[in-house]
Parts: structure tokens; C-alpha cells; sequence
């Protein structure tokens, strides 16, 4: 389970609710959580800093918080310093990951790609709440999918929170003997099955169900294969919700 945890911050009202839902994670999970606010230029050190002290006066007290100012490009300064940190889990924003953004180079999307951590993408358009209630877990046959779930499961333990599997495939059958392989493999788990690509189903479910976090594998989003249609990809551009991006396991 996630023990390290990194969270950025350029003091918009964005970061701050991704902020807030990085404080509440650390928080139910006993993790530390560091806060990291960049700047590009020397110049903008005395206002980085400054914002993070704003995160410390609001967030005192809850679990082990440590901040971090450091100079360069966001969204390499804040992989790094979740490298350096040993981080196990990147929390940013999803402000700008539209098709049209998603293929310009933005933020979340360049940490999602490159992080060698897991990485939530906090629904911060609809300036979701911290807590997640009920969880969905994408739950396709892969070994990507498969540690995904066993994150979800053990997110979901650790929270006392409601979890569901989905399986989808474009054929019904294949799916439902997909979604058997789930129930064996971890029993008493809700899975369901449906119909329809992978993406789009799981897109679909989260938004009908009103759950508020989807986990699914992070494998199609980094290296040689971050192509265009990958099921994270797809997941994290077009989902309402709040998204984590399971890394696979070395």
C-alpha cells in the first residue's frame, strides 16, 4: 500500500483540492505526504515558499506533512522529487487533460506518462471531495489489471469503502468467463461483466454508478507504448471522476 506519497502545488484553487485529497489519502493510509511547489525562475522561490507555508498552516495536524520548494519545470521537478523521495504514489490535478491538452504536453498527463510511481488524478473540474466511497476497479485478464486490483482491494480495506471489479469485453461471454477468473481469484470481490470496449465501459460505469474513484492498470501509458487509445489513456482523458493509475510491479 501506498507509504510515501508526493503531492505539487501552484497555490490554484486546483492544486488545493488535489492537496486536500493527497492530506486525506496520507492520512487514512498513515503515509507521509510531501508537498512540493515549483517555480522556474530564482525569482519565484519567495512565492513557492509561501504557498507552502499556506499548505502547512492549513493542513497542521493532520499526519506527517514535509514540503519542498524546488526550481523547473513542473512536471519534471515534481517526478523527480517523487523520485528522490522513494514516492510510491504521485497526487496531481486532471485540470487540462482534454484530447486537444492531452496531446499538447500538459501537467498531469506529461506525470502520468513518465512517473514511475502510481499517480491520482484528482477529478479537480468538478472539485470532487476527499473520502471515496465507492470504488471501481478496471479488471481485465492482464497482470497490470491484476495488481490493480489487488491495490483496490487493499485501498478499499484500509478505508472501510465500498469496491466493485468490471470486466468488459465485445463479447458477452468472454467477458462473464472473465469476470469467473475474477470471482476465483479473489473471492467474496463484487465483479460484474458488460459489453463494449474496455475504456468506454469503465468511463460509463463510473459516471452511472456515481463512484468516485477509478483504479485501473497504468501498463499502454508509459515508455514505447503510451499510444493513443490505450485503456489508462483513455480512462484518465474521458472519466468524471477521480482516476488512479496503478504502476505495474518490476
Amino acid at each position: 500500500m501506498f507509504r510515501n506519497i508526493v503531492a505539487g502545488t501552484d497555490g490554484s484553487d486546483t492544486a488545493r483540492v488535489a492537496v486536500v485529497h493527497a492530506v486525506d489519502l496520507a492520512a487514512r493510509l498513515d503515509a507521509d505526504l510531501t508537498v512540493v511547489s515549483v517555480y522556474r525562475q530564482p525569482s519565484g522561490e519567495a512565492i513557492a515558499r509561501a504557498l507552502l507555508r499556506d499548505v502547512e498552516h492549513a493542513h497542521r495536524g493532520h499526519g506527517r506533512l514535509f514540503t519542498r520548494a524546488v526550481q523547473g519545470d513542473p512536471a519534471t521537478a515534481l517526478i523527480e522529487a517523487a523520485a528522490e523521495a522513494e514516492s510510491d504514489l504521485v497526487v496531481v490535478g486532471n485540470v487540462g487533460i482534454t484530447r486537444s491538452q492531452w496531446l499538447g504536453g500538459n501537467v498531469p498527463r506529461r506525470v502520468s506518462h513518465r512517473s514511475r510511481a502510481s499517480v491520482l488524478l484528482v477529478d479537480t473540474v468538478q472539485a470532487s471531495r476527499a473520502g471515496y466511497r465507492r470504488v471501481l476497479v478496471g479488471a481485465a485478464g492482464s497482470e497490470s489489471a491484476h495488481r490493480a486490483v489487488d491495490v483496490a482491494r487493499r485501498l478499499s480495506d484500509r478505508m472501510g469503502k465500498q469496491l466493485t471489479a468490471a470486466v468488459f469485453d465485445r463479447s458477452y461471454g468472454q467477458a462473464e468467463r472473465a469476470a469467473e477468473g475474477c470471482r476465483a481469484r479473489w473471492p467474496g470481490l463484487e465483479v460484474v461483466a458488460g459489453t463494449g470496449a474496455p475504456a468506454e465501459g469503465l468511463v460509463k460505469l463510473a459516471q452511472s454508478g456515481e463512484y468516485d474513484l477509478l483504479v485501473v492498470g497504468s501498463r499502454g501509458v508509459t515508455g514505447a507504448r503510451r499510444l493513443i487509445g490505450s485503456i489508462p489513456e483513455e480512462v484518465s482523458r474521458r472519466a468524471r471522476t477521480n482516476v488512479l493509475l496503478v504502476r505495474a510491479a518490476d
